[in-house]
């Protein structure tokens, strides 16, 4: 056997790589490392999921996962997901959660960036991170999901882009959106409850 190499290919129209290795001794243990680099999103989800939602935009991933067994339930992980370069607004998590936000006409350009960080434990997913950021408004979130698609999120919005604030000035702003609003969504990814 020669030396490990780096798989890579080309998925939903970015670049895929990973590395990775099995220890078949005793229980079999696994360690995949992966990254993916701008993949189109409009193919992501409508290959994935059959979704023909209105989104366009480039999603990078990093994912580390480990475990031991043959089973889900041993498998452990952590990532990040970036999307950017994005027109998202058709999905229904966010119709709904918009619908709650909306203090006027429908914007056609709700969010054009997407920030999540997480850990997986077997078919848990623990979100530290859920952000959705447009022009118009920003909702910062956490939350919990599985591989059946059930969702328990929480999120507090912002009216307007903060990233150019100094950073006081930004704490203190989140510190005030978030005791005036917070919204909760339960239900599934198909059938979201805010």
């Amino acid at each position: 056997a020669g030396p490990p190499r780096r798989l890579t290919a080309e998925v939903f129209g970015g670049s895929f790589a990973a590395d990775g290795g099995v220890d078949f001794r005793e229980l079999p243990h696994y360690r995949i490392e992966a990254s993916v680099v701008d993949a189109d999103l409009v193919r992501m989800i409508t290959e994935r999921f059959g979704d023909e939602s209105e989104v366009t935009g480039k999603a990078d991933a990093n994912v580390v996962v480990e475990g031991k067994g043959r089973l889900v339930d041993g498998m452990v992980g952590t990532g990040n997901v970036h999307v950017h370069d994005a027109d998202i607004y058709e999905s229904p998590i966010l119709l709904r959660l918009l619908k709650t936000l909306r203090y006027g006409k429908r914007d056609a350009t709700a969010f054009t960036e997407v920030n999540a960080t997480f850990r997986m434990e077997g078919r848990h997913i623990y979100l530290s991170q859920l952000d959705f950021l447009g022009d118009v408004v920003n909702l910062y979130g956490e939350g919990y999901t599985n591989f059946d698609h059930d969702l328990k999120l929480r999120f507090h919005g912002q009216v307007g882009r903060n990233k150019y604030l100094l950073p006081v000035v930004k704490h203190v702003v989140g510190e005030v959106n978030r005791q005036i609003m917070e919204v909760y969504v339960d239900g599934t990814l198909s059938n979201p409850q805010v």
